[in-house]
């Protein structure tokens, strides 16, 4: 007998249904690359592509594709059957210069296909009763008894029916994957139907700032100054930070900051505006650079150091350390003494004698002292400037420090020569001079010897 029309109809829709299944079994895995700028993990407005990225796929743990490319707004896709997608990106074509390429994309022809079953033949099989009951009962009993069987079958199969989608469904329910997949990775439910997903290949704030050349130390003496140049990421500000106060000022620009002499502390001005020096590419920031300048303090103690300025950058992603530079200082004296005569020397003469100290450095000299000694027969008849020396004494006294920028200083002697009936024989003469300062490590010493006949 015929099936009745609903069953008809439910296993004409079964039989479409495959034939679908046989021509739309895979779906297309879509999204786009992307450098993550704002580090939030996922693609914004404005955010730069990932430009012809090779990557591979692999698809539950095994090799499914290999040198893909995404295309020139970043965006890529590929298709391919349920289960599980890893993109690997080959990060070494990330910094290489982008070529105007097209992006290369997996067919459905290329993936091996399982088409599923489903439903079954259409059926015009009729149910009959035997043969003992056909030949014991009436033509209309045969016909209610068929009609009864009829209602029967009909019953059983839309039972056998619903059984089956309900085993069906909670098979499904029950081998369903849902535990997390890895972060550049994909599940992918069903055969059929599009998947998105966006690849994030981060942000390189530092690239270019690493590979920058370490510059030569900062060498200082007093009045010096270095120029220094910090390059760092136009997306991260600067922090502030503290010099050795006692040595080192930090002079620049109002817009760029302002130091605090008192702490040594310089912070930089929130409304500096500054220069970038190289534009950044391929998810690679923006550098900015600047500058500013260390100086020796006028007042820097008469000894040597050394500072390590190690800037900092405060970023999205976190405090990050920039190149940083050696300063040196030396505050050490650098003095040179000269000894000069005016007039003859000889027997009752008057004679000068200068002694001239200069300051190679230009730093402060402190604790310095010039002694000049001289025979007890021979008179100081004035030292200059008076109110650094005492001529009274032997050897004669004078204080010779200097302030920073001061480069010498010049000290006037006059003196007087015995007369020659005081003595019997031939005499030496010996003008000695010696010079002491803090921070110099051997005193300098000037003399000279004149040789007088009576």
């Amino acid at each position: 007998m015929t099936l009745p029309s609903f069953l008809n109809t439910f296993v004409k829709l079964a039989v479409i249904l495959s034939l679908f299944a046989g021509f739309a079994c895979t779906g297309k895995v879509n999204g786009a690359f992307y450098y993550d700028k704002n580090q939030n993990g996922r693609l914004d407005t404005g955010e730069e592509a990932g430009q012809f990225v090779r990557f591979s796929v692999v698809k539950d743990g095994e090799t499914f594709a290999e040198e893909l490319i995404s295309d020139k707004t970043g965006e890529y896709q590929f298709t391919g059957e349920k289960g599980v997608f890893c993109i690997e990106v080959d990060k070494k074509t990330l910094s290489a210069s982008p070529s105007e390429t097209t992006a290369k994309n997996i067919s459905a022809e290329q993936i091996t296909k399982q088409v599923p079953s489903f439903g079954g033949e259409e059926s015009n099989t009729s149910s009959s009763s035997s043969s003992s009951n056909s030949s014991s009962n009436t033509n209309s009993n045969t016909n209610s008894s068929n009609q009864n069987n009829s209602n029967n079958n009909s019953s059983s199969t839309q039972n056998n029916s619903n059984n089956t989608t309900s085993n069906a469904n909670s098979s499904s329910s029950s081998t369903e994957d849902t535990s997390p997949v890895a972060e550049n990775c994909i599940r992918k439910k069903g055969f059929a139907g599009s998947v998105k997903k966006d690849i994030s290949l981060g942000y390189d704030l530092l690239g270019d700032i690493s590979h920058m050349s370490s510059r030569e130390p900062c060498e200082l003496s007093p009045l010096q100054s270095c120029e220094v140049s910090v390059p760092y990421p136009c997306d991260c500000t600067l922090q502030d930070f503290f010099v050795p106060s006692e040595f080192l000022t930090v002079h620049s620009s109002a817009d760029t900051g302002s130091f605090d002499a008192d702490i040594g502390h310089f912070e930089f001005s929130l409304n500096s505006n500054p220069v970038i020096i190289r534009e950044g590419r391929a998810g690679k920031a923006d550098i900015c650079k600047t500058k500013f300048y260390f100086v020796v303090n006028r007042n820097a103690p008469p000894r040597t150091t050394s500072y390590d300025f190690l800037p900092k950058a405060d970023c999205p992603d976190g405090v990050h350390d920039l190149k940083g530079i050696k300063v040196n200082v030396d505050a050490t004296p650098e003095l040179r003494m000269s000894q000069q005569f005016d007039g003859d020397v000889d027997w009752g003469s008057r004679f000068d004698m200068d002694i001239t100290v200069k300051n190679q450095r230009k730093g402060k000299v402190q604790n310095c002292e010039l002694s000049c000694d001289f025979q007890s027969k021979i008179d100081v008849i004035s030292a200059l400037p008076a109110a650094d020396c005492d001529p009274g004494s032997n050897p004669a006294m004078c204080d010779c420090s200097l302030d920073t920028g001061e480069e010498e200083k010049t000290f006037h002697f006059n003196f007087h020569m015995p007369e020659s009936n005081e003595f019997n024989a031939s005499t030496s003469f010996t003008f000695k001079c010696k010079l002491e300062a803090t921070g110099l490590d051997v005193p300098l010493e000037q003399s000279r010897t004149f040789r007088l006949v009576p």
